[in-house]
């Protein structure tokens, strides 16, 4: 299963309102989250010089109509990730409101290995 998948699985279970990056609806229904790969790259061992697993950096955007609203689900999306079935660490977070729509969010970069 690819990290994405498992992701979705994992997210939609914080919310029914989560979508792959591109596939957010053009009214969608506050609070939501979308999510995409930002990047990806293979490591080698370093004793056999061969390919091990890939790391893989996660962008999870949470949305909500206000900030408490918006800090409430990236808790939620937080402890959804720590009990993920892959691994993964949260590795920076920060607020970014949405000026154009009054709007407030949250944007979580995680790595996960796959």
């Amino acid at each position: 299963m690819s990290v994405e998948a498992a992701l979705y699985t994992v997210l939609a279970a914080v919310t029914a309102e989560t979508w792959p990056a591109g596939e957010v609806p053009d009214s969608p229904t506050l609070p939501y989250l979308v999510f995409r790969r930002v990047d990806s790259a293979g490591a080698l061992r370093m004793e056999t010089r061969t390919p091990s697993r890939t790391k893989v950096r996660i962008q999870v955007n949470v949305v909500a109509a206000d900030y408490l609203g918006a800090k409430t689900l990236a808790d939620l999306v937080r402890a959804a990730m720590e009990a993920a079935p892959f691994p993964n660490w949260l590795d920076n977070e920060h607020d970014a409101p949405v000026l154009e729509t009054k709007q407030a969010a949250v944007i979580m970069d995680y790595l996960a290995w796959q």
